[in-house]
């Protein structure tokens, strides 16, 4: 490609999916792929590297494992709202405006620093959130499968275009079942807010969450 401002020059370029069965596709194909390279042909292990590069290349692998965290996220405030179990250590206002608020807020800031504008929290949240369920999959089950991995090309133009082959019309099920649930315990909160004796900052704090779990998702 030709230069670009400041006399950088495009090394490489490409196409977005175009569908979430390609976005799901892509996502897996990179999550297995890194983990391959890492793990079964000893990409942290190669003689010559210095600490940073593998602390560099670990945080690459360490990366792809984020759909266990964001499953259990999106899942944390039903424990409480639908079986009574605190996912956490907040358990009042007071917790909530002394810890979480100022460590939310700094973690923004940070992430938009970071970022420098390129990325929104909010829409990293959407993203992730969306395949979250096959991601952790994918990793989960990369132990078991990891040697028998093919190259998925993800679809684009006229192919992202046509109807998704059978077996993968499916894989909006893990957000309509995650979408079920958080609407069943948003409903129980309801009802535990109008019960006496009920734990209220508790539930508020887990609907309040559950709310957010349910925008992302929807």
């Amino acid at each position: 490609a030709g230069p670009v401002a400041g006399g950088r020059r495009r090394l490489s370029a490409g196409l977005a999916p175009e569908s979430f069965d390609g976005y799901v596709t892509q996502r897996r194909r990179w999550s297995r792929g890194t983990m391959q390279v890492m793990l079964l042909r000893g990409g942290l292990w190669l003689p010559g590297l210095t600490l940073r590069q593998r602390i560099h290349y670990f945080a690459t692998l360490w990366y792809w494992l984020y759909g266990i965290p964001r499953v259990i996220y999106l899942m944390a405030p039903l424990f409480f709202l639908l079986l009574g179990v605190h996912p956490l250590i907040v358990r009042d206002m007071n917790d909530l405006v002394g810890y979480y608020i100022p460590h939310l807020f700094v973690s923004v800031a940070a992430f938009q620093l970071v970022n420098r504008g390129l990325r929104r929290i909010f829409w990293s949240d959407i993203y992730e959130s969306c395949i979250a369920v096959q991601m952790a999959v994918t990793a989960l089950t990369f132990p078991f499968t990891g040697r028998k991995v093919h190259f998925a090309v993800t679809p684009k133009g006229t192919d992202a275009a046509k109807k998704a082959p059978r077996g993968k019309q499916g894989l909006w099920l893990p957000q309509a079942v995650l979408l079920t649930l958080i609407v069943a315990g948003l409903m129980k909160g309801v009802y535990a807010l109008s019960t006496p004796g009920a734990d209220h900052d508790s539930t508020l704090i887990n609907m309040f969450w559950a709310v957010y779990n349910l925008v992302v998702l929807f």
